[in-house]
């Protein structure tokens, strides 16, 4: 099992959001670059960005995301407003994977020409969900779509990897989707990285013993409810 911190960025600072909503966010007072520095020298592989303003269509942090990349060695998986086959193939140069929600839920046609264009293998597929509802467009908008069905359809095509956000849990600290995650690990094959209220050491070890592959962590690091130094205890255990 892996553990993935989480970076969301808004207007260029790192903050957290509760159930996605901007007006709920909580700014935390410290640079992108150095806190991605400080994580790799604890031992932190690989992180997960989140370009909130891409998401909500108020523009981009691409060049904080590049700045990052170019100055770490860590790898890099970025999503939020991937929405194009110009700014995929951009971001993807610099990164080792991109996510994508929406465009892979909403238009087929451009998500899988941007999956010629990138490369299936960079890609992760991101489902946000409300009661195996699946929401896009920054869950602002039901998709219609059954999520462990869509699961189903990716992994046919090829995916190889799924991000799984319980939007009710996000950012609450309530304790992760275990009844979500059991049924979906049960029901797929499919690399599953998980996310979404985690609070407590007792969390992380529960979802790693579904057999869940990753775990992305947010609110619960950056609020010092867990430390990423006993969290990637976790990993080889």
């Amino acid at each position: 099992m892996k553990i993935i911190p989480s970076i969301d960025l808004f207007d260029g600072k790192v903050v957290r959001l509760k159930q996605g909503n901007p007006e709920l966010a909580t700014f935390y007072d410290y640079n992108p670059l150095d806190l991605v520095e400080k994580w790799q020298k604890i031992g932190i592989s690989k992180i997960h960005i989140v370009d909130l303003d891409a998401t909500l269509e108020r523009g981009n942090n691409y060049d904080i995301i590049k700045k990052i990349s170019k100055y770490t060695d860590i790898e890099i998986q970025v999503g939020g407003g991937i929405r194009t086959i110009e700014y995929a193939k951009k971001i993807s140069n610099d990164v080792s994977k991109i996510v994508i929600g929406t465009i892979a839920i909403k238009n087929n046609e451009l998500f899988k020409k941007i999956c010629e264009q990138v490369g299936m293998s960079k890609i992760i597929i991101s489902l946000d969900y409300i009661d195996e509802q699946i929401m896009i467009n920054g869950w602002r908008e039901e998709s219609g779509k059954n999520l462990t069905k869509s699961i189903s359809e990716f992994t046919e095509y090829g995916i190889e990897t799924v991000l799984l956000t319980s939007i009710k849990k996000d950012g609450m600290l309530e304790g992760p989707d275990i009844e979500t995650l059991q049924k979906v690990k049960k029901d797929t094959s499919v690399g599953i990285q998980a996310s979404g209220g985690f609070r407590s050491i007792e969390d992380i070890v529960k979802v790693k013993k579904i057999g869940i592959e990753s775990i992305i962590l947010g609110r619960a690091i950056h609020s010092k409810i867990i430390t990423i130094e006993e969290a990637i205890l976790l990993e080889g255990k």
